[in-house]
């Protein structure tokens, strides 16, 4: 028996056509509303994430910096260097022997602080003026011997002044133009951080200090704006008691 193959027509030309001019537009356009509607709900959520992550790192350091000058009992700041960077910095002790390259303290015991290798640390001054607050210089800490002026001998006297020496601590590489007798210098207890990128803090040099016992000599108000809308707002609010408000604002 013979098997017949199904009738088939052939293809004509105009049977096999794509998509017209028109077609082609309305599709690209719809391509195009999705794209733009995609990377805005990205870039909105980027903001977000960088909105909450300013606001809770700034927090959670300010929280933290105040704990541990107290399990410390050491003053501990929470300092701004610039528009974007901040650091926390523990007291380590006092200056009270400025020199031209370097500079002594002749009563802190910073042994664990000596490197054998003389490897080169930041220093902090913490007592320096609003312009140079969280300047910083390299410095190699050495074991050093001091000769202090006998304080029983008057200045008025008209013998020879007595002098004895102590083993104290020098920082070559801090000199007297960076620090003066009395001022409270200290070391950074982790790397710089920064804010995250299109935050800036609107004071671009600052410190909140904190007392062992948790407390502020004085009120503090840290503000932290987004730079393409500054209306949105983290503000911080430090009181002399060192309780943290957060008065952060965020308008659309």
């Amino acid at each position: 028996m013979m098997i017949r193959a199904p009738n088939c027509s052939p293809l004509r030309p105009g049977d096999n056509r794509g998509f017209t001019l028109m077609e082609l537009l309305v599709v690209i356009a719809i391509m195009a509303i999705i794209s733009t509607v995609a990377i805005g709900g990205y870039f909105g959520l980027v903001r977000a994430a960088s909105y909450s992550a300013a606001h809770d790192t700034v927090y959670n350091t300010l929280a933290l910096t105040r704990q541990r000058a107290v399990i410390d009992g050491k003053v501990t700041s929470f300092v701004i260097m610039n528009a974007t960077n901040y650091v926390v910095v523990r007291a380590a002790g006092r200056i009270t022997h400025p020199s031209t390259d370097y500079s002594f303290d002749a009563y802190s015991d910073l042994k664990g602080a000596v490197s054998p290798d003389k490897t080169k640390i930041d220093i902090y001054n913490l007592d320096s003026d609003s312009a140079k607050m969280g300047e910083r210089r390299r410095v190699t800490i050495k074991e050093t011997e001091i000769s202090l002026k006998d304080p029983t001998v008057p200045d008025s006297a008209s013998y020879d002044e007595k002098n004895y020496n102590v083993l104290g601590y020098s920082f070559d590489g801090a000199g007297d133009d960076f620090f003066k007798a009395g001022d409270r210098y200290g070391f950074a207890l982790h790397s710089i951080q920064s804010l995250p990128r299109g935050y800036i803090f609107t004071d671009k040099v600052g410190e909140v200090r904190f007392n062992s016992d948790g407390s502020c000599n004085d009120a503090k108000t840290i503000t932290i704006v987004e730079k393409i809308k500054k209306k949105n707002e983290i503000k911080f609010l430090v009181k002399t008691t060192g309780e943290i408000e957060d008065g952060s604002l965020v308008k659309k």
